[in-house]
């Protein structure tokens, strides 16, 4: 995806980068690699290229999300009182 002084950034670096160094500051090394990033020209490409995996990966989640919805509603109502705990457990 970028490269930075012969060694590739992948999308996972980046995103790993920029939420464990910059959003949350819980890895030392991912926060100054982040504040390195961000002195950069290339800075805005970086951040915008974030939001494109974060974009992404919501997208996949809403994927799932809309096939396990479709899966439930496919079972039959015996079927779905099995994943609803509430409906035998509590009598």
């Amino acid at each position: 995806m970028f490269n930075f002084y012969g060694r590739r950034i992948t999308k996972r670096e980046l995103m790993e980068v920029f939420v464990f160094g910059g959003l949350s500051h819980a890895n030392k090394q991912k926060k100054s690699l982040y504040d390195q990033w961000m002195r950069l020209d290339l800075a805005p490409l970086l951040q915008n290229e974030f939001i494109v995996i974060i974009f992404e990966i919501m997208n996949v989640a809403q994927f799932v999300k809309t096939l396990n919805e479709r899966v439930l509603n496919d079972l039959p109502l015996a079927e779905k009182s099995e994943f609803n705990g509430r409906d035998h457990k509590s009598g």
